[in-house]
């Protein structure tokens, strides 16, 4: 896969950007709150999702 290294970072950005959220939560204001941790939630779960699939094709290349 010719795009590792973007996932790779993309990886990286959603796990701080989870860790962000869930230590700064007193701190984000409530109106905020969930669309912040459902867009974060999405982005780990996409996260997830791109690095099964590169586990799964990286032997049919």
């Amino acid at each position: 896969m010719q795009s590792s290294g973007a996932l790779a970072v993309f990886l990286v950005v959603s796990f701080c950007l989870a860790a962000v959220v869930i230590l700064k939560r007193e701190s984000i204001p409530d109106p905020l709150r969930r669309p912040i941790a459902i867009a974060t939630l999405v982005m780990i779960v996409a996260a997830f999702v791109m690095l099964l699939a590169t586990f799964f094709t990286m032997g049919s290349e």
